[in-house]
């Protein structure tokens, strides 16, 4: 592998460097053809301009003379001055000339600097003299003879060998300052070209690095002669290894998140800076918040500020251990448990499961209320019953009419007790009952049934049971449902006048059974409707003990209702009285 990286960065430095070397020779040689002829035609222009400047300023003062006057100047030049003139009349004669005889010389009235010159005042032209056999530039001037008025052409010439002087001056200086450039820039693609190797051994490095992460790199199908084609086969085998492990990880991420969100109790994980790393579904509903969809990392605080919870995580990150705390918050009571996240070199963060106790808390409660509550109902009749055996047994046996007296009183007490006992097993297999029974029954017979059962046992009151029934069939546990009626039917009765009367009323509302049972009893006050199905809830305490009641009636009723996936609630019936209303699901 290591002489496959050494082939690669000679060919790379290697390509590179006569790849550049090509590119600016090429660009070199272009450049020097376009300065040369673009310098020629410039100096050119530049010279014929010269010579234009010089002819207008030496035709001047012969604006207003004569041809004579003007041949006299011409022959009194000296072929020296390096520039050469000639005199021509209009019809091309050569007059005079300082470089050869004007006799010898033909007609010029063919020369386009001539043309030009009588046509439009002034013309130039480069071309080979015939006279002197030698490359001029010329340039030509009109002038009019002051006592003929006949047109006559000034003409300057200047011989181009001079121009090529010059001109090869100039490109010998552009050859040096190219042959300069090209020593710069070649230094210059050398450095580059050396450069190139650095990336290669960076990505060499890497490759290798990968290859030491026990990552195997299959070759089987790499086995090419161009250098080139074998890294692109190799970056390509790993990219292929990449992306296995990249869809492992993504595969590992949604176990995670699935096994996360599974968990009951609510999760949350920070890091050091109290930065949001991971939470579930629960965590947020428990605290009734809104998750942050946003792409910024949330904070610990941006969604609690209970100091217990925050500082069980702080304590937790900083003394490395778990830490269990009971919190409440609102109406809500958790136990907190976090837990250190640890890498192999520090703690980073900690991990809190919410564990919502509420629901046990509340239970317990219950069950402290329950125990309470039955101890006081069982202990008043028992200190009686107690009471009364002692005074019995003061009794003598003559005396019939107190030990009658005080049996009446056990044995009203020892009703109260079994009552109370039966409401109890009643309420305790209601909970305990995980399935019912159901089937069909007519409401109207039901009620019928119940109503006569407890007429005679309350037969010293004159109440009346009216029907309002329009859906009579319920499909419902038949003895739980009779317990309900009995229960309802029961308290209505004993808290109504003698001549009150019982309303049962069915109907169907958004597909559900509701059922009703008014009274025009004694009703009951507003801020007591919200705890009348609690156990052992009287609203009325002395009252009720005097009529008899264990104060376990409607919370028999709520249980009961409830294992029919129903509700019940308490309304009052106004003018004065109650009204029970039982919604049951259809079927």
């Amino acid at each position: 592998m290591n002489s496959l990286w050494k082939k690669l960065r000679l060919k790379a430095t290697r390509g590179v460097l006569l790849s550049n070397f090509v590119w600016t020779m090429l660009a070199l040689m272009i450049g020097y053809v376009v300065m040369h002829f673009g310098l020629e035609r410039r100096m050119s222009d530049y010279v014929v301009k010269d010579l234009k400047e010089s002819l207008s300023f030496i035709s001047k003062p012969f604006e207003q003379t004569t041809t004579q006057q003007l041949v006299t100047w011409c022959e009194q030049l000296d072929r020296k001055s390096g520039k050469r003139f000639t005199i021509m009349d209009h019809e091309g004669n050569v007059l005079c000339d300082n470089y050869a005889q004007a006799e010898n010389m033909v007609n010029h009235a063919d020369r386009p600097e001539f043309i030009d010159a009588l046509s439009v005042g002034h013309g130039d032209s480069a071309r080979a003299s015939k006279t002197i056999d030698k490359e001029m530039l010329y340039a030509s001037t009109r002038l009019i003879d002051s006592l003929s008025q006949q047109p006559l052409v000034l003409r300057i010439a200047l011989p181009q060998n001079d121009l090529a002087y010059y001109l090869s001056k100039m490109r010998m200086l552009v050859l040096k300052n190219l042959f300069a450039v090209f020593v710069v820039l070649t230094l210059i693609f050398i450095f580059s070209s050396l450069k190139v190797a650095t990336p290669l051994r960076r990505l060499e490095k890497k490759l290798s690095l990968f290859k030491s992460s026990h990552h195997t790199i299959d070759r089987s199908n790499i086995e090419v002669d161009n250098e080139w084609e074998k890294v692109d086969l190799t970056v390509d085998q790993i990219y292929k290894e990449l992306d296995t492990q990249i869809r492992e990880v993504k595969d590992s991420n949604e176990k995670i998140s699935t096994i996360v969100e599974s968990i009951s109790d609510g999760l949350l994980a920070i890091d050091k800076n109290e930065q949001i790393i991971l939470t579930n579904n629960t965590f947020y509903q428990l605290f009734n918040l809104v998750k942050n969809d946003n792409n910024t990392k949330a904070e610990l605080i941006d969604y609690i500020r209970d100091i217990d919870i925050r500082k069980s995580f702080q304590d937790s990150i900083r003394l490395n251990k778990t830490v269990i705390k009971k919190i409440k918050i609102i109406d809500k009571s958790f136990e907190l448990r976090t837990y250190p996240i640890q890498s192999a070199a520090s703690t980073f963060g900690a991990v809190g499961i919410f564990h919502d106790i509420s629901e046990i808390q509340l239970l317990q409660q219950m069950r402290e209320d329950f125990v309470a509550n039955v101890s006081h109902e069982v202990r008043t009749p028992l200190t009686a019953l107690k009471g009364y055996a002692q005074i019995m047994s003061t009794l003598s046996a003559e005396d019939h009419e107190h030990f009658t007296k005080y049996a009446s009183k056990i044995e009203h007490n020892v009703n109260r007790l079994t009552a109370l006992f039966q409401d109890i097993l009643s309420l305790s297999v209601l909970e305990s009952r995980d399935s019912i029974q159901k089937e069909t029954i007519q409401l109207d017979e039901l009620s019928s049934t119940v109503f006569a059962n407890l007429s005679h046992s309350h037969f010293y009151k004159k109440i009346k049971l009216k029907t309002e029934i329009k859906q009579n069939q319920l499909f419902v546990d038949p003895n739980l449902f009779e317990q309900v009626l009995t229960n309802l039917f029961d308290n209505a009765i004993k808290y109504s006048d003698q001549d009150g009367f019982i309303l049962i009323k069915s109907f169907i509302e958004n597909d559900k059974n509701i059922i009703e049972i008014v009274d025009n009893g004694i009703g009951i006050p507003e801020s007591a409707m919200k705890r009348v199905f609690e156990r052992f809830y009287r609203v009325d305490e002395s009252r009720s003990r005097a009529i008899g009641g264990t104060g376990l009636g409607l919370a028999i009723v709520k249980h009961a209702i409830q294992k029919h996936q129903g509700l019940v609630s308490v309304h009052a019936n106004q003018p004065n009285g109650t009204i029970f209303r039982i919604v049951l699901p259809i079927a």
